[in-house]
């Protein structure tokens, strides 16, 4: 009876041993992301898909031509960064709206964001008058959502990035993409 309470004590303990590892390791890829959850676990990225904001009676489909009845919609391209891949690259037209409050942004959609970049020469620059920083527009995946004390903030990531973007406000979003045409 002893060798058995024995037998499954060891196993209890190699059991919690197993579960207090896994739990670490996903603490521990929250802490290496700057505390945001990147969903990568071995190996493996597990990506949330966009929000749905084209519905199937919203696309009307002929012989020769398609109809996607949406309003307010424009075309998107895209630099060939590869971030993004496989999703979307330098040739993919995408269809983009404007997000009219933070309502429109939901975890998982691929939305268009301003970052101010300064890695421009500074003493050409300031010898040729010429400005020094300059706005991109990021596309990138809404990896996380919080609120904070300035308000609603999301974290969005390139899907092939290692790490997130910064957070960033409702107020930074130029377009929420809709589809993506090959």
């Amino acid at each position: 009876m002893k060798d058995i309470t024995e037998y499954f004590l060891i196993i209890g303990l190699v059991v919690s041993s197993i579960v207090l590892a896994i739990a670490l390791f996903q603490l521990y890829s929250i802490y290496k992301n700057g505390g945001y959850p990147d969903y990568t676990h071995c190996g493996y990225s597990f990506t949330v898909a966009p929000s749905n904001y084209v519905d199937e009676s919203q696309i009307i489909i002929y012989p020769e031509y398609v109809i996607i009845n949406v309003s307010n919609v424009s075309i998107g391209r895209f630099a060939p960064s590869g971030s993004m891949l496989p999703i979307l690259d330098e040739y993919t037209n995408g269809l983009r709206v404007i997000p009219k409050n933070v309502s429109d942004i939901h975890l998982g959609d691929i939305i268009t964001y301003e970052e101010l970049d300064c890695s421009g020469d500074i003493e050409t620059a300031l010898a040729n008058n010429l400005t020094i920083c300059s706005i991109e527009l990021i596309i990138h995946r809404i990896i996380a959502m919080g609120n904070d004390s300035e308000g609603i903030y999301y974290i969005p990531k390139g899907d092939n990035n290692r790490i997130t973007d910064r957070k960033i406000r409702f107020n930074e979003i130029r377009y929420k993409s809709i589809g993506f045409i090959y």
